[in-house]
């Protein structure tokens, strides 16, 4: 079980990226992202992007934001590995060949309800804590 914490009302988690280079497994240093129950789609800042050397494809997609669902052409990553990153890690909590848009800025770091299918997750507003439960 994980716990998260917010910044200004908005739920936040720690992940980061792993690299896999002749075998050997390379962890990327923690990121700090929004966890977005309405977004179908991870998203990550171009910079950070670049700086992982992460590969980019263009792809139209459906994206669902607050706003409603619209289909666009995006940038998105080829396949990409990352964890949630608190007390307790488990390879439970990693995710395999994931893609994720490519945002403008810092604010378009998100991690999306594709976590939400291995998680039960918990919002608890009043003591500003999500917290997240492996699936069985």
């Amino acid at each position: 079980m994980i716990s998260t914490n917010y910044k200004n009302n908005i739920p936040r988690i720690n992940i980061r990226f792993i690299t896999n280079k002749k075998g050997k497994e390379k962890f990327s240093f923690p990121y700090v992202a929004i966890l977005d129950s309405g977004s179908n789609i991870h998203q990550i800042p171009k910079d950070i992007a670049d700086t992982l050397d992460l590969k980019t494809i263009e792809e139209e997609r459906k994206i669902t934001t607050a706003e409603g669902t619209v289909k666009e052409k995006i940038q998105i990553t080829d396949d990409v590995i990352f964890e949630i990153w608190g007390d307790k890690i488990s390879k439970s909590d990693r995710f395999n060949n994931e893609k994720f848009k490519i945002g403008k800025s810092y604010s378009d770091f998100l991690v999306g309800t594709p976590v939400f299918q291995y998680f039960t997750v918990i919002f608890v507003v009043s003591k500003k804590i999500t917290i997240l439960a492996p699936k069985q």
